[in-house]
């Protein structure tokens, strides 16, 4: 296992440089920052608008987020159908938005190519919205399933119960979600004071435009220009202040939740706060959450009391902040243990408070903060530098002074305890979502005495240099190597990835005992700049690296002991992980959790024979008929000897086979499942594979897709109203590709969901009957531009190839598909949605209810 040496510091090494933005006012006084990444393949706008749901007036909750929703379905120059949603997710980006307490985001990521038409959209819809009635009745359906979702939802209810602790007159006390009764559509009243809040705060002096890609600095400034200049001019309007967050009314409450496992909530109300906070918080998060032996996450872990902890944020505005500590209990923790945890956070922040300066600390978390820096995709990076306190650097005296003043604040007189479990709580408050809530009285915890230690230098932050000379040959011919993109800034990124197949099954438990053994491993490399994923694929196992090129080496030979030997306490704690993950994931979406478990519909059968206990002896026989193979991409010449050593070393044998996808059926399947926390949603997900493997079979099916993407979710979500999880894409499911649907709906059945869904497929033949050639010229450029995009990255490269090789493909499958992409024609996708109808390559169902009718086969 990576070890921690405070004794060899990194100081000496240069740091590295971060690019920071460029600030310049538009004529109407729009602030906008441009952010020149040369080497980046795609572009981000991001858009602040100094206003949120504690702005809006008190006789309408929920205006401000409604007005977010209202301004993407259409405005003067674009209509929904061709709007910034649409847009984006025909050129596969990203786009969203957000509403907080005192301000409201919007967002995209897109092909560099496309930045001026998705800033057009952006900036016409903030600027000149449509405000049609009928429109906005529709979406305020979409919103009451938004509402009646987020009321079954942890987190929402856990800071609702927050509120109730704050002082008198707060507005984090208040109800500010929207719903079908807050939102009074059909008064005349409501659409004055809509487009009031909309006139008042959407304007120029109210908003922060953030640019961000590898166009140059002068083209990004003509960009803001041309676009930023359709936002109204105005000055900045200054928001009202917020009432004092503390007395707090009480110091410890009790919430019952729908589902999940019990969990501790320590909240401090902090006010006065400096301008530094976010950095200051992130630093605390850094060393507080940190998996080192003798910190506060292993000891609580290791007596037994906890498994996870995370730092939330739950609001920050001006010199105020609640900060949230959320630890996920182990299911035998009482409420003694809960008081232990509260002491030993005490203890743990004391111990942290006399580190003199941080001055070690500070130096390598600059390191850490640098790297997320300079590894952040255009979208990342214009979130952090959209934040008006955004800070890149060494730190300085106002950091170190905004982390003491946080330390100051965080004492027992500041804290709220709130436990949350599925315990029944038989006392009510209707506060918008229903509360079932009481409080408690606080427990006093037990004297004990805490062994801290804070972490050493994170050995990955300065790996050490191998040469395939001082290697010692060792045979993996599982492992492909192949060369990364030929643009520039991609000469440390690698990837890797690797998959295990096993002769039998192994032991129920062994997967989550290896989860628990990694943590600390994955931890380092992330802070080194590798992102590592440790996933079960059905009853494969699989390992991803994505990252720093130069950190693989040491990263493996670390991975291989920890996956052979795992420390002792990652079996209990292993094994308390897998008897708990059914509550665990009923803390996600009904759609997600159905969703991911598609891929148990394609798997064979396993015998209920007698498996071998979950012990070091069944992993050992787990290897011992493990089967390993693997892609590397973007790895350099000199590195690869070393790499493929301490591939060799992983457990497991390396075996170059080809490995088939499973085999779809045609016709219709169907598996109903039980899954926890649907608070009587209906589920369905449809996953309908390709009927070959022919290339321009893949193309037809990828284009199809495309073309039914947003007219499904105008459909289905916004015409009829079925629901806020509404999904239709592309993807590959179980090394199968095809295209996916899924609803979540609070108000109709799965078997209604299904007869939407039949019939929006069978009306879409007229539609593809109508498909012209301009259409088409702009159906295959967008399918052209993503196919391309892959190519430029190291990670997409790493995708397309991994992809290919689960489905038996070559490594070069992408460029086939851009050779015969220009052949497609719009009779090509007219069959494709034939193909889908009969069900020709299978239509898989899982849903929360059995099948509507006959034709389904039940698997």
């Amino acid at each position: 296992m990576l070890t921690h040496d405070r004794t060899a510091p990194l100081a000496a090494q240069p740091e590295p440089q971060v690019a920071e933005p460029v600030l310049l006012h538009l004529a109407n006084g729009l602030p906008v920052h441009l952010l020149h990444l040369p080497d980046a393949q795609r572009a981000s706008a991001f858009i602040r608008v100094a206003a949120g749901s504690h702005d809006a007036p008190l006789q309408y909750p929920g205006l401000a987020h409604f007005l977010e929703h209202l301004l993407f379905l259409g405005s003067r120059d674009f209509t929904a159908q061709d709007g910034l949603l649409a847009y984006v997710r025909a050129c596969a980006g990203e786009v969203n938005a957000s509403t907080r307490e005192r301000h409201t985001e919007y967002f995209f990521e897109v092909p560099a190519n496309k930045l001026g038409d998705g800033l057009a959209r952006l900036c016409d819809m903030l600027a000149r919205p449509l405000f049609d009635v009928a429109a906005q009745l529709r979406e305020r359906e979409v919103l009451q399933a938004e509402f009646v979702a987020r009321g079954q939802d942890r987190n929402t209810l856990c800071d609702t119960a927050i509120g109730q602790a704050l002082a008198y007159g707060h507005p984090f006390s208040a109800f500010h979600a929207g719903n079908r009764d807050s939102l009074k559509v059909e008064h005349a009243a409501f659409q004055v004071a809509l487009e009031d809040f909309h006139q008042r705060f959407y304007q120029a002096g109210q908003m922060h435009l953030v640019l961000a890609g590898p166009q140059s600095l002068t083209e990004l400034r003509q960009l803001a220009q041309q676009h930023g200049a359709l936002l109204r001019a105005a000055p900045s309007l200054l928001q009202s202040a917020a009432p004092a967050l503390l007395p707090l009314r009480c110091n410890a409450l009790r919430l019952q939740v729908p589902a999940g496992l019990p969990q501790l909530t320590l909240c401090f109300a902090l006010q006065g706060l400096p301008s530094g906070y976010p950095q200051a918080v992130d630093f605390l998060d850094t060393w507080l959450s940190h998996e080192v032996e003798d910190g506060l996450l292993d000891t609580l872990r290791s007596r037994g009391w906890c498994d996870a902890l995370q730092l939330r944020r739950v609001y920050h505005y001006g010199e105020q902040a609640l900060l949230a500590i959320d630890i996920q209990l182990s299911e035998s923790a009482n409420a003694l243990n809960r008081a232990s945890i509260r002491a030993a956070l005490f203890d743990w922040l004391s111990f942290f408070s006399d580190q003199d300066d941080w001055l070690p600390w500070r130096q390598e978390y600059t390191r850490m903060a640098t790297l997320r820096l300079r590894s952040g995709s255009p979208l990342q990076l214009a979130r952090y530098w959209s934040e008006p306190q955004a800070f890149a650097g060494p730190w300085g005296s106002e950091q170190l002074w905004a982390l003491r003043k946080l330390l100051s604040q965080l004492q027992p007189a500041n804290l709220l305890e709130l436990t949350s479990s599925t315990e029944p709580v038989e006392a009510q408050r209707q506060l918008g979502f229903t509360l079932n809530l009481c409080e408690e009285r606080q427990q006093a915890a037990a004297i004990e005495y805490w062994n801290w230690h804070l972490p050493g230098d994170n050995p990955l932050l300065q790996p050490p240099a191998f040469s395939n000379a001082s290697v010692i040959p060792l045979q993996a011919p599982g492992l492909t190597f192949l060369p990364g993109p030929t643009v520039p800034g991609q000469d440390d990124v690698a990837a890797f990835y690797l998959q295990w197949r096993f002769n039998e099954a192994p032991s129920d438990g062994l997967f989550e005992v290896l989860q628990v053994a990694l943590r600390a491993s994955l931890q380092l490399a992330s802070q080194a700049g590798v992102q590592v994923r440790f996933e079960q694929q059905n009853s494969h196992w699989q390992l991803l690296l994505n990252g720093r090129a130069t950190v693989f080496a040491p990263l493996l030979a670390d991975l291989a002991k920890v996956l052979v030997h795992p420390p002792n306490l990652a079996w209990g704690q292993g094994m308390r992980r897998y008897r708990e993950q059914a509550a665990r994931a009923s803390n996600e979406p009904l759609v997600r959790q159905l969703w991911q478990r598609i891929p148990e519909m394609f798997e064979q059968p396993h015998s209920d024979g007698y498996k071998l206990l979950p012990t070091p002896n069944a992993l050992a026989q787990c290897w011992a008929n493990a089967r390993h193979q693997a892609v590397a991409v973007g790895i350099a010449e000199s590195q690869r000897g070393t790499v493929h050593a301490h591939v060799a070393m992983l457990p497991g044998q390396s075996q170059a086979l080809q490995w088939a996808p499973p085999q779809p059926q045609s016709g219709w399947h169907w598996r109903e499942v039980v899954a926890d926390g649907s608070g009587g949603e209906a589920v369905l997900v449809l996953f309908c594979p390709l009927p070959d493997r022919e290339a321009r079979t893949e193309l037809a099916w990828r284009l199809l897709a495309q073309w039914l993407e947003s007219p499904f979710f105008q459909r289905l979500r916004s015409e009829l109203q079925l629901g806020y999880a509404v999904f239709c894409g592309f993807r590959q499911i179980a090394g199968l590709p095809g295209v996916l649907f899924a609803v979540q709906s609070p108000s109709v059945s799965v078997a209604e969901i299904s007869t939407h869904i039949e019939a929006f497929l069978q009306t879409q033949g007229e539609r593809l009957a109508q498909l012209d050639a301009a259409q088409l010229h702009l159906l295959t450029a967008n399918l052209m531009d993503q196919l391309q995009a892959q190519t430029h990255s190291v990670v997409g490269l790493a995708d397309q190839a991994w992809l290919a090789q689960q489905r038996g493909l070559p490594p070069d499958w992408n460029a086939q598909l851009l050779a015969q992409l220009a052949t497609v024609q719009a009779a090509d996708i007219q069959h494709a949605h034939q193909h889908l109808l009969n069900a020709l390559g299978g239509c898989y169902a899982m849903a929360n209810a059995p099948s509507p009718d006959a034709h389904w086969q039940h698997r």
